[in-house]
């Protein structure tokens, strides 16, 4: 779905955007924000303490990614944002999940209103 140019891999990609105030948290998932001089570029998180289980955690990596690329397709942003998943998204419907994503991005003004 996203390319690797798109994607943030390394931990000094990572660095800068736990550095910024630019962030928004509920129960499902926190999102954190920068901007960039590069085409955006986004991360996901999705930790031991969610699930033991790789499994469910790619699970949510997926439905995380799926949801991004619905919102960015045609984005012309230039941003950085890494999305955090919280372990009681774990139980969330992907209705839930995907409301929780986008009330993120509009607080932090990434999507328009």
């Amino acid at each position: 779905m996203f390319n690797q140019s798109q994607r943030l891999r390394l931990d000094k990609d990572f660095k800068p955007l736990f550095a910024s105030k630019h962030s928004s948290y509920d129960d499902l998932m926190g999102v954190r924000v920068i901007k960039s001089e590069n085409n955006p570029r986004f991360g996901i998180i999705v930790s031991n303490k969610v699930s033991k289980l790789a499994v469910e955690r790619n699970k949510l990596k997926r439905r995380t990614r799926a949801l991004l690329h619905r919102f960015f397709r045609a984005s012309s942003l230039k941003f950085d944002l890494v999305v955090i998943v919280l372990p009681k998204a774990k139980n969330a419907t992907f209705q839930e999940f995907s409301l929780s994503l986008q009330q993120h991005l509009r607080k932090l003004q990434v999507l328009s209103k």
